[in-house]
């Protein structure tokens, strides 16, 4: 759905911090902190290594906006699902936001969100009763918590503190925030995963931004070319700040997939002086790019036939998105 595998997955770095040092990190003070070991900074599949050897596992991702912290969630969920360790829990992906750690544990709240989304956990005749609460009570479940700081901002500094007393035991799950937002409830509140392990979002490289734009380009074609030059020539320009991003990134992909455009008019220094421009033409380029590449979605029910998709016009969508977001 979010096609993070046409054809693979832009390459998502991080780097991490002992569980000693996450508590200096989060709030702030990077010079009290252990520095990191060389060993301990990779690629995704180094990471689903590391996590398996924390002696909890226990994680928080941070990242600045578009920095990848869902995708690379979802990435991780995913690769944990691939050759599980004997006995390992099930890592599920959940976001955070419709939790009120005032009134709802966390494991409570998990039993109700996976029933939820799950729907076939409720059948009785196949699972008994309560089966997402015998799963949650019975650690079968690693909750991969996505968007911390999506909760409303007076509620931050309460879920971090009851997501650390429910998992004080050791039990494993994996959250994502952006870094400011942690950092202000930490700070706020004096509270803080203490066992977890902190990953910092790493800027996208020149490199996997290059090899990521041009993957799906059609052979002897190089309309990314000039682009791809720019960034190598300019690693401290606009375009390439912009390009340090995966959701800009993204967006640019997209919003060139036509093969009548011109990416190269990226590198034009009078049209985009700086990065906001950039970002401000990418976004409303996305648009009328993604409407009309839309595809009905395969139903699942073998034999039936997929519905017809509802075609809108990119202005209708701009129009009701836009009222939404304000």
């Amino acid at each position: 759905m979010r096609s993070l595998g046409r054809p693979e997955p832009i390459q998502l770095r991080w780097s991490i911090t002992h569980p000693a040092a996450a508590a200096a990190l989060a709030n702030g003070d990077p010079g009290t902190a252990e520095p990191v070991p060389p060993n301990l900074h990779g690629k995704l599949s180094d990471l689903i290594t590391r996590f398996r050897q924390l002696p909890k596992r226990q994680l928080v991702v941070l990242g600045e906006p578009g920095a990848g912290k869902t995708a690379l969630a979802v990435l991780l969920t995913l690769g944990l699902l691939t050759n599980p360790e004997p006995d390992e829990p099930v890592p599920v992906l959940l976001p955070l936001s419709s939790w009120d750690p005032r009134h709802e544990h966390l494991y409570t709240w998990l039993a109700h969100k996976l029933t939820e989304e799950y729907s076939g956990l409720g059948n009785v005749a196949a699972y008994g009763p309560h089966a997402a609460e015998r799963l949650v009570a019975g650690e079968r479940v690693l909750p991969v918590l996505d968007g911390l700081d999506e909760m409303p901002p007076e509620l931050q500094a309460a879920a971090i503190d009851a997501i650390d007393l429910a998992t004080a035991g050791g039990r494993p799950l994996i959250v994502t925030c952006r870094r400011t937002e942690y950092q202000e409830a930490v700070l706020r509140e004096g509270v803080i995963l203490a066992s977890a392990a902190v990953v910092e979002m790493q800027p996208v490289q020149i490199a996997d931004a290059a090899r990521f734009l041009t993957a799906r380009q059609y052979p002897g074609h190089a309309r990314w070319q000039p682009v791809v030059e720019h960034l190598r020539g300019h690693p401290q320009g606009p375009l390439a700040h912009v390009m340090s991003t995966p959701l800009m990134v993204d967006l640019a992909r997209t919003a060139y997939s036509d093969a009548a455009s011109d990416p190269a008019e990226l590198s034009d220094a009078v049209r985009f002086p700086d990065p906001a421009s950039i970002e401000e033409h990418l976004l409303d380029a996305f648009l009328p790019a993604a409407y009309p590449q839309q595809t009905p979605r395969l139903s699942s029910a073998a034999g039936i036939s997929p519905a017809g998709l509802l075609r809108y016009e990119p202005e209708q969508a701009r129009r009701w998105l836009t009222f939404l977001a304000q």
